[in-house]
């Protein structure tokens, strides 16, 4: 298995605390192979333009769309 190493700003590293919690997961691989696995499937379903829409449940119970640009 390859290895590779970075260095990320203190806003990523706090980024992936988050994400660790959230995965239930203790390494930053876990998280960053999650976000690449989100991110294939992302890729695969984007508009014509790239953009990825996202339904968002609300507190009512009803749901907004949410478009994420290419540019993000």
């Amino acid at each position: 298995m390859a290895q590779t190493s970075f260095e990320i700003d203190e806003k990523t590293a706090k980024a992936l605390e988050e994400l660790k919690r959230v995965y239930g997961v203790s390494t930053n691989a876990a998280v960053l192979k999650r976000a690449l696995a989100i991110a294939m499937i992302a890729s695969e379903e984007a508009d014509e333009d790239n953009r990825i829409h996202l339904l968002r449940k609300k507190d009512d119970g009803t749901y907004a769309e949410v478009v994420v640009p290419q540019s993000f």
